[in-house]
């Protein structure tokens, strides 16, 4: 029983990273993270990194991601797309060019 929840769980892990490339979630994470640092009137991008630690970046209960609202992630995944949709359509002018 164990070998097919491992297995399972295998499979989702190479299908979900199959679709979505990791640089795809990590452009999504820091839009996030610098939305959420802009809507405290932080702007200064050294500072917000300088004053953010590990363990609060990955803490849900406390730190980071649970101080992520759903607009805040909707907006930073348009964002994402967009940037996404804006590097192909520039990469494939300047190959043909």
């Amino acid at each position: 029983m164990d070998e097919l929840a491992k297995s399972i769980q295998e499979k989702y892990i190479d299908d979900l990273t199959s679709r979505y490339p990791l640089h795809r979630f990590f452009m999504l994470f820091i839009v996030a993270f610098f939305m959420s640092n802009y809507n405290i009137g932080n702007t200064n991008i050294y500072e917000i990194m300088s004053k953010t630690s590990v363990k609060e970046f990955f803490d849900f209960k406390d730190g980071f991601l649970s101080k992520v609202t759903i607009i805040q992630f909707l907006m930073a995944l348009v964002i994402v797309c967009f940037l996404s949709v804006a590097y192909r359509k520039i990469n494939a002018f300047f190959l043909l060019h």
